[in-house]
């Protein structure tokens, strides 16, 4: 390894000479409340395609600790997580690195455990719901060797680039680095050993340049010298060959944590370094070249050991850094800071929560500039901790809040005390006020009263401030709206009902929501800016209850009317006549919702008339030909005179939710009845809509139809192939299967082997076939097989045709 030996002159600065910054939100992750568990987020970052935050560590269960990832929104609201566990007995996984790629593809390092006594480095790749997708273990000479990743990073091509540490030799620790693709198959990888060769070595942070360039931050250690670690920033090419190094020395301990690459490929670097009678955190900048440039050092102004743990970068070149401060004779802080491209302290943040611990581990910046810091917080035992911060504001951030038909309260927050008092504005006049008299400094809201009932108001807070004013940006909030009067059905039909109802000082162009259901069924919602609304294709018969809602301009929903029902009339048969050349749609409203019979043109060569009924009863749900099982949707559809139908006729069922109690949707189908043979058939050619509660089924014989759940088997005892023979003289157009299993493929064959179609059978294990082959032509006469396959069980079936 080519070693620079850097003796750094550094500028020291203390904590206190820079903008605080402010805590905005934090939240924390508790394994088991247990006293002695530690649980840590050791890494955190940012995703620009979802604004979304993940954060990345250990849940600590007592005897094994779980490997962890968990998202939060941009408020650090807990969305969902994924946890890792190591497979032996007693052994532990850690998340210690983390990173997201521009597709919300999540990736992450640290270890598992191989045995009690062993660790691996692993890593792992998550899309953005945290569902794994892939990967890898990488590991020393030995199962028993304690292996670990602890950076990582992407290059522009999607390569994963990791670093940490192996166990090689003699059980002596080399900074590992590995490449691996997208799909973490590993590429290459590399070791830097102590230039003694038997000590132990470091790796901890990762970063990559725009060119492909790689470079890692840790620590060698040099017994043969002073026999302290010492800063360690090496450079590789993507093909991980080491272009070049330097080290940091100040005859003590120092340890390098956290990289970070800007877009002219300045390197950021970020640890502790060994003070007078301290540990100091660390920040050095330095060229591609690895030519030191600046660093700072920054210290309590008492003895203390701090140190910095993570970097990143924004868009403009500020630096931001996560670490700890601890005092000798206190405990441990969280400490954050910005500091601009050349390492001047511009910002910064000690986070003290109720507990006596806090240490920060991670840091990522979004594109506004606000930074979010992963570690753990302490008291008898840790949670995982992450933090959102930002620069404090001196202008004032306006909310409101409709809390009435004629009042809004307006709330606002601002970061500076310096404010004398306040005054709320109209937006359109800031030097008119809503309040008519200062407001005390100390106030964060107020309430205007005496408005109009859903209305848009604009208003604006001003801080009052010794020097000069300050003016928030103008907030539109709406007045609540007025909960709806006098809803009535005031006409009733068979499939229809007219509601109205009257405004109660709503203004025109207020939203209505109307919701309305069948007792037992779920509820349907429609909404309106008219003070009537019509509702149709209902089922005739049925009861139906109302509930009317106002909604006002910023979706607020008032509470609900009375609840009002009332009963659509009985369904009458339908009666129409079908002629020749014209086609027709016959539609009839039973109670269970509308039946449409859709005739296409042609179908038959003389006027017939169809009636469109409920039947008087429902004959019972008996057949050979498959297992069914009714609904109790049923209509009677009957043509005179009865002739050959020459086109496929469509009819369309609609049930009710408590119609089909119990069953699986996706199974139903029309049966006809057959009054002949006493038996219901099924008609193969069904499709259920189980999103809109309806069957639809073609058909050229006419009975009563049923909606029914067809069940498929497990086996092929009960399979039927109906007709058999296919003897289309006899005005046979299709083969049917039934009680087959579910989703069964079928191919048909010639007694010679050639394959002529192949179709899967629906998930009630139905099936059809039009007796043509793969080109449209109809087969001919013979005896032809039919292989039906179910996972791994297979049945061979003949069926003869007659031309």
């Amino acid at each position: 390894m080519g070693r620079v030996l850097c003796l750094l002159a550094v500028l020291a600065a203390s904590y206190g000479h820079a903008t605080t910054l402010v805590l905005r939100s934090s939240a924390t992750i508790d394994a088991s409340a247990s006293t002695t568990d530690e649980d840590k987020a050791l890494a955190v970052a940012w995703d620009a395609t979802a604004n979304a935050v993940y954060a990345a560590g250990s849940l600590d269960f007592g005897t094994f600790k779980e490997f962890i990832v968990a998202k939060y929104s941009s408020s650090l609201v807990f969305q969902s997580s994924v946890t890792i566990r190591s497979s032996a007995s007693g052994a532990s996984a850690q998340a210690s690195g983390l990173t997201v790629d521009s597709s919300g593809n999540v990736y992450a390092v640290g270890y598992i455990g191989q045995s009690s006594t062993g660790n691996d480095i692993f890593v792992a790749k998550f899309n953005s719901s945290l569902v794994l997708q892939s990967s890898a273990t990488l590991s020393g000479t030995s199962s028993s060797d304690n292996d670990a990743g602890q950076g990582i990073a992407l290059d522009s091509s999607g390569n994963v680039y990791v670093t940490g540490y192996v166990t090689q030799g003699a059980q002596l620790e080399n900074i590992f680095v590995a490449k691996l693709n997208s799909s973490l198959v590993l590429q290459t990888s590399a070791t830097i050993n102590s230039p003694t060769g038997v000590d132990n070595d470091r790796g901890h942070g990762v970063a990559v340049d725009s060119s492909g360039n790689v470079y890692i931050t840790g620590y060698v250690r040099d017994s043969s010298a002073n026999g302290f670690e010492n800063i360690l920033v090496a450079k590789y090419n993507s093909s991980l060959v080491l272009q070049s190094s330097a080290v940091i020395n100040t005859g003590s301990t120092d340890i390098g944590y956290g990289i970070a690459v800007d877009a002219s490929s300045n390197v950021y670097v970020t640890g502790a370094v060994n003070g007078t009678v301290d540990t100091n955190i660390f920040v050095g900048r330095f060229n591609t070249s690895l030519v030191f440039q600046t660093s700072v050092t920054l210290s309590q102004a008492t003895p203390d050991v701090d140190d910095g743990r993570a970097i990143a970068l924004d868009s403009s070149g500020n630096v931001y850094v996560v670490g700890q401060t601890r005092e000798n004779v206190g405990g441990t802080n969280i400490y954050v800071a910005q500091f601009n491209s050349s390492l001047a302290l511009q910002s910064s943040a000690t986070i003290s929560t109720s507990n006596i611990i806090e240490f920060g581990y991670g840091v990522a910046v979004d594109n506004s500039g606000n930074i979010f810091a992963a570690g753990y917080a302490a008291n008898s035992y840790t949670d995982m901790y992450v933090a959102k911060l930002s620069a404090p504001s001196s202008v004032p951030v306006l909310s409101g809040t409709g809390i009435g038909t004629s009042s809004i309260t307006w709330s606002w927050a601002i970061d500076i005390s310096s404010q004398t008092g306040y005054h709320v504005a109209y937006a359109t006049n800031t030097t008119s006020y809503v309040s008519t008299s200062t407001l005390a400094s100390s106030a964060t809201s107020f309430t205007e009263t005496g408005l109009s009932t859903n209305t848009a108001y604009s208003r604006v807070v001003i801080s009052l401030e010794p020097a000069s004013n300050s003016t928030s940006s103008a907030k539109t909030v709406y007045t609540l709206a007025a909960v709806p009067g006098n809803l009535a059905a005031s006409q009733v039909f068979v499939s229809s009902i007219v509601l109205t109802w009257s405004a109660n000082t709503n203004p025109a162009g207020t939203t209505y929501k109307l919701a309305y259901w069948l007792a037992g069924n779920s509820t349907t919602t429609v909404e309106t800016t008219d003070l009537t609304t019509t509702l149709s294709s209902l089922g005739g018969g049925n009861t139906y209850y109302f509930q009317l809602y106002a909604k006002n301009g910023d979706g607020v929903l008032t509470a609900g009317t009375t609840i009002i029902s009332t009963v659509t009339l009985s369904a009458q048969p339908t009666v129409q006549t079908v002629t020749p050349g014209t086609a027709a749609t016959i539609t009839y409203n039973p109670s269970p919702g509308e039946v449409t019979v859709s005739i296409p043109a042609g179908t038959y060569t003389q006027n017939v008339d169809f009636t469109v009924t409920t039947p008087g009863s429902i004959p019972a749900a008996t057949s050979p030909l498959a297992d069914l099982k009714g609904t109790g949707v049923a209509v009677e559809i009957t043509p005179t005179p009865v002739l050959t139908a020459q086109s496929d006729i469509t009819v369309t069922i609609n049930y009710r939710d408590s119609d089909v109690t119990g069953m699986d949707e996706n199974r139903l189908i029309c049966a006809r009845y057959d009054a002949l043979r006493v038996f219901w058939v099924p008609v193969i050619d069904s499709t259920p809509d189980p999103a809109n509660n309806r069957v639809t089924c073609r058909t050229r014989a006419f009975s009563i139809f049923q909606i029914m759940e067809a069940t498929a088997q497990s086996t092929f005892n009960q399979a039927k192939i109906f007709p058999n023979p296919f003897i289309p003289s006899k005005g046979h157009t299709e083969v049917k299967f039934s009680n087959l299993p579910a989703d069964s493929t079928l191919t048909i064959y010639t007694l010679n082997g050639e394959k002529l179609a192949d179709f899967n059978a629906s998930s009630g294990g139905l099936a059809t076939w039009n007796a043509r082959n793969y080109w449209g032509e109809r087969i001919a006469s013979g005896i032809y097989l039919i292989h039906i396959q179910a996972g791994p069980a297979s049945k061979v079936f003949k069926l003869g045709v007659e031309r």
